[in-house]
């Protein structure tokens, strides 16, 4: 349904079902889960951390409807002004934080590190919507640690690889240039290693991205319980079957065209390794051997 442009590690695959183990959640997380509709809590089992439900679940029930703490999509321009655009899903979680105008100067010098994107996309085979949304929440802004995403520092966030630290530096180099204060570059690396791992695509043509804490927890299954849509901004996590008490909350990270439970799975497992990185090991999987 929706076209996803993250990858993701290995462990992000729901493997064989084997019992897992219930998890603190910390301050931020514990916070986001008083929003959720039904009883939620963390584990850990084969996959790494998992969110699970703590009672049993109904079909077609809504468990959750997040916004979106970080987006991007093809559209934004250097102003972030969206008060006209209605051409993706990102324009009601954008309009949200147009809390201020923002001077002649501070737009020009986003302009130019605009530019610079697309040269390090060239260069580091970085997405270029990841490339925006770290430019947009952290210039003028000199803090990673912006309001909302308390909780991105949580997610899965592997090492940053050398070409990712690289295009951080020069980020940082531009911001600097820019005459504001530039975020260390490991913090940046980071930054644009956590998009990598835990974006969605939350349009159908894949023109934009958004990162939500609790979606991002939720593991690829080849036969998953929940579904995701979008819902005014808000991404909708909704359950497709009866889920148990302490089950793994799952969804398909095969999107475009048609149902991807039908697909057979050297087409699945193909596509999932192209675009997210893992080869699945879900039971599903498993059987077909």
């Amino acid at each position: 349904f929706f076209r996803a442009v993250a990858m993701a590690p290995k462990t992000r695959a729901a493997a064989a079902s084997q019992p897992r183990k219930q998890e603190l959640p910390t301050e931020q997380l514990s916070n986001l889960l008083k929003s959720c509709s039904c009883q939620l809590h963390f584990g850990t089992g084969p996959a790494g951390r998992e969110l699970c439900a703590s009672e049993d679940v109904e079909a077609y029930t809504t468990i959750l409807m997040e916004d979106m703490v970080l987006t991007a999509c093809d559209y934004c321009d250097p102003s972030d002004d969206c008060g006209l655009c209605d051409r993706c899903p990102c324009c009601c979680t954008c309009k949200k934080g147009l809390g201020k105008t923002m001077n002649a100067a501070v737009r020009k010098n986003r302009e130019r590190l605009y530019l610079l994107l697309s040269e390090l996309v060239a260069t580091y085979s970085i997405p270029m919507q990841h490339m925006r949304m770290l430019v947009k929440h952290t210039f003028p802004n000199p803090s990673v640690n912006l309001p909302g995403t308390d909780a991105v520092p949580e997610l899965c966030t592997p090492s940053p690889k050398d070409p990712v630290l690289l295009a951080a530096k020069s980020i940082a180099n531009a911001i600097s240039d820019a005459g504001a204060a530039a975020p260390q570059p490991e913090a940046l690396a980071r930054l644009l290693s956590c998009f990598k791992n835990n974006t969605f695509g939350i349009d159908v043509d894949g023109h934009c991205c958004g990162l939500g804490p609790l979606i991002a927890m939720c593991n690829h299954h080849c036969n998953p319980n929940c579904i995701l849509e979008m819902v005014e901004g808000r991404m909708c996590l909704r359950t497709v079957r009866r889920v148990r008490a302490d089950e793994a909350l799952t969804v398909s990270y095969i999107t475009g065209g048609g149902d991807p439970v039908l697909l057979p799975i050297f087409h699945r497992r193909r596509l999932l390794e192209r675009t997210w990185g893992f080869t699945c090991t879900c039971p599903r999987c498993e059987a077909a051997f």
